[in-house]
Parts: structure tokens; sequence; C-alpha cells
């Protein structure tokens, strides 16, 4: 009963959150194509020694400015999506399942805010590119959004429309992960990072 009273504090209060876009914030890719995703990588910061030169490593240490922009909207969108996946399920009603399917059309389908199916410009260092393969980590959340899915497949609110339009951007996402340069890097780097775009290509496969 405890789990359940928190999952209701959780999805009640995903009732209010976003919607949540890539168009709605941040750095503007270098594409400038507000629909590609961009992000900071996080242990990068400016040089006291040559403040308008290039960004310095500071492993470990987390840059704040790196949290912001699409990676913030993308944190919003799985921790909602999630926990109203979750309710919908256990409450059985169809407020959270249709304010999920909201918050997923947003990001993945409505062609005024979707997310283009790359991750080219991810973890991008100040004064050294304009992105890097250890970008495609950030996507790791999108396997929670998916579990989510699943249980929504039974409301009216998510209609097979909406789950042949996911399929097809996680079909293209996934031919990214499989052909491009940052894919074939992230997925055979032997870390962390190789396992969790692993899990990725094996999950959007499944989907």
């Amino acid at each position: 009963n405890a789990a359940l009273d928190k999952l209701r504090l959780e999805a009640d209060a995903a009732l209010e959150a976003g919607p949540f876009s890539v168009t709605f914030e941040g750095a503007l890719p270098p594409s400038g194509d507000t629909h590609d995703y961009v992000s900071m990588a996080k242990y990068w910061w400016p040089d006291p020694e040559n403040p308008n030169g290039p960004y310095i490593r500071k492993d470990g240490v987390t840059n704040p400015v790196a949290g912001l922009g699409d990676k913030a909207q993308r944190r919003g969108l799985y921790r909602a999506v999630e926990a109203l996946g979750a309710a919908y399920f256990f409450f059985e009603e169809e407020k959270y399942a249709a304010k999920a399917s909201e918050l997923l059309r947003v990001w993945f389908m409505n062609a005024d805010t979707r997310m283009n199916p790359h991750m080219q410009y991810g973890q991008y260092v100040p004064g050294r590119n304009e992105g890097r393969q250890y970008g495609i980590i950030e996507t790791r959340p999108f396997i929670r959004i998916l579990d989510a899915v699943q249980l929504l497949r039974s409301s009216a609110a998510w209609t097979k429309k909406d789950h042949a339009a996911l399929k097809k951007w996680f079909s293209a996402y996934l031919d990214w992960l499989l052909t491009s340069e940052w894919g074939r890097l992230e997925s055979s780097n032997g870390n962390n990072h190789e396992t969790a775009c692993n899990l990725q290509i094996a999950s959007y496969a499944l989907f």
C-alpha cells in the first residue's frame, strides 16, 4: 500500500507535467534543426587559464549546466511516462493513460515537436567537437518508456496508430544505432557505455 500511495503521488504530479520536447529549449544543434537532440558533456568545464578556449575535463565533477536543455526535457519525459504507465496499470484510470499518450506524441510523433531519431549531437564538448558517441547513453531511459508503453496498450487513449508510429520511430533510431559511426563506436568501446548501447539495441529490436 505504501508503494501504491507513492506511485499515486508521482502519477498525479505527472498529470501536471510537460509536455516535453527537444524543440522547447536549449542550445541550437550544429545542424540548425531544433528537432535534433543536443546535450553538453557533463564532466567538462571552462578552462580558468583560457576562458574563451576549449573546455577541460574534470573527471567525476558534474557541470550543472550540462543538465539543462534537451537533457532536462528528456528526464522529465521518461519519469512522467514511467509513473503514468504504472499508475494506469495498477489503478485502471484512463486519465493516466491519456496523459502518457499525450506526452509520447509530443516527443516522438507530432511534426512540430518530435525528436529526430538520432543522437549525432549528444554530449558535445564546447570548443572541441559538435557531438560524441557517448551521448547515446542518454537515451537509455527510453527502454523504461517502452516498458510503460506496453502497460498502456489496453487503453483507448493509446491507439493502434500511436503504437505503429512509435514503432516506426524506434525502427529508425535502431537503424541509426546500427549503422552510424557513433553507434558502431559506442556499441564496441569496452565499458559501461557499450553495455548501455547494446541493451538499447536489443530492447528496440524487440519492440
